[in-house]
């Protein structure tokens, strides 16, 4: 009987890191009554498996292409998005908004989603991160 992983465990799995969650698989299979007795190369081959999984569906693009995204919408427009998505206090201007819609939706997601990766992240709530990117996209696409 095979459990699914979802994409929001996949991200909070990855926003965790590998030491931890291996970790955390060694400690719940030498301490679980019901483990103990599985192989332990086996567990932690599977644990493998499972992270490398999740790293793949929630990995941003390359860096090459995330580059090519950051030089389309540049340093300031940049953190005016950001900010936006991260504190929600200021609105993003007309023109920040046209270059958002210029760079691409893959871009924006691709952007959040190594945002997600980075150390800072680890606390917030990856999919409501992307929601909230996507929402502010479909905004600025209707801006005139």
């Amino acid at each position: 009987n095979k459990t699914v992983i979802d994409i929001e465990c996949c991200y909070k799995l990855i926003q965790m890191g590998y030491s931890c969650h291996s970790r955390l698989t060694l400690f719940v299979s030498q301490t679980d009554s019901n483990l103990r007795n599985q192989n332990s190369t086996e567990v932690m081959t599977k644990n493998d498996m499972i992270y490398n999984n999740c790293d793949e569906i929630t990995k941003p693009g390359s860096w090459e292409f995330l580059s090519g995204c950051m030089v389309k919408m540049g340093s300031e427009c940049g953190k005016e998005v950001f900010d936006k998505l991260m504190h929600g206090k200021i609105n993003v201007t007309k023109h920040c908004c046209e270059k958002l819609v210029k760079m691409g939706e893959s871009c924006h997601i691709n952007m959040a989603k190594a945002l997600i990766r980075t150390p800072e992240m680890r606390d917030v709530d990856a999919m409501q991160l992307l929601n909230k990117g996507k929402k502010m996209f479909d905004q600025c696409r209707r801006v005139k």
